[in-house]
This record gives structure tokens, C-alpha cells and sequence, in this order.
């Protein structure tokens, strides 16, 4: 989501540093925005900076040589892939979308490219600290609750049986 600011931040760091590789997981689906995100690797120079890795089933396996999560997004939900990558252990670099504040704090966010480059040429790297922001914040116990919540709702719902209509 939003694969062309992600670029501009990339480019960014880039500059700074050409050390740094961006690993991208999934799929683009959308013709017109792979022709245009390849276009822009080419203009911005990073042709070998940006690695597509394709569709990823074992996502954890895919994450254990990671060491930040970009998002660039400009909405989201809670981000359960965010959250997933916490809990391994890896830095979340987050784009301060509407609500983001509310899911994760200020202290993950960036505004500007420039401001996404500062948490990952910091020297605070703290694995265990993010995958315990993610226990405390979002535990398990709470989200079973929460399952068991919304089931025992639909128990007390009324029950209609569905009529077949005649042919």
C-alpha cells in the first residue's frame, strides 16, 4: 500500500547510505503500478537496492534476516502484518497515517522521508523491546476473550431458518 512513497523514503536513505536493500514480500497485481514502480527504481537508481522476494507462505522464515518493517501506508487497520513482525523481533519503521498513533504509539512513526530515515540509521535496535510491546498491548488472552465475545453473541442471535423458494 502505497508503494510510491515507500520509493521516495528508499531513495532517501539511499543517498545517505547505499548500504541499505529494501526486501519486498507479496504480489503486484496491478499492471499499471508495477509498470510505473519499475519505472521509478530505474529514474531513482536503485535497481540493485530493491529486491522483490514474491509471495511469501512462511512469513516468519522470511522475517528471521529482517531487521526493519517499512510502511508506507496511508490507512490501515491494526496491521496484523506489522504486529507479526514486532513480535519477531523487528523494528517497525511506520508512515504516520490516520490513526496510526492510536495502534502504535508515536515513538514508530515518520512523516517525511527524511524523518524515515532516522530510526534505521539510529543505533537503537531493540528486538526484545518490540516483540513486548506487542504482548503488552495486544495480548493473546485479550483477543481469545475478544473471539469468544463475538461467538457468544451469535449464540443468543435469534435463529430464522432459510426457506427455499420454489422453482
Amino acid at each position: 500500500k502505497n508503494p510510491m512513497y515507500l520509493l521516495q523514503c528508499m531513495a532517501h536513505l539511499h543517498q545517505i547510505d547505499p548500504e541499505y536493500r529494501l526486501f519486498i514480500a507479496g504480489e503486484n497485481k496491478d499492471v499499471l503500478m508495477d509498470q510505473y514502480f519499475q519505472h521509478q527504481i530505474k529514474v531513482l537508481g536503485l535497481g540493485k537496492v530493491i529486491h522483490f522476494d514474491g509471495w511469501q507462505s512462511d512469513i516468519q522464515s522470511w522475517l528471521a534476516d529482517k531487521h526493519y518493517l517499512a510502511v508506507t501506508s496511508v490507512i490501515e487497520s491494526q496491521g496484523m502484518g506489522v504486529l507479526e513482525a514486532m513480535a519477531a523481533g523487528v523494528k517497525p519503521v511506520i508512515h504516520n497515517f490516520p490513526g496510526s498513533e492510536e495502534i502504535y504509539g508515536k515513538e514508530f512513526l515518520f512523516s517525511t522521508p527524511e524523518e524515515f530515515c532516522h530510526p534505521i540509521l539510529s543505533e537503537e535496535y531493540e528486538p526484545r523491546f518490540y516483540r513486548e510491546f506487542v504482548e503488552q498491548r495486544y495480548p493473546l488472552s485479550r483477543t481469545l476473550l475478544k473471539i469468544n465475545e463475538i461467538l457468544a453473541s451469535f449464540e443468543k442471535m435469534p435463529y430464522f431458518p432459510v426457506q427455499e423458494t420454489p422453482v
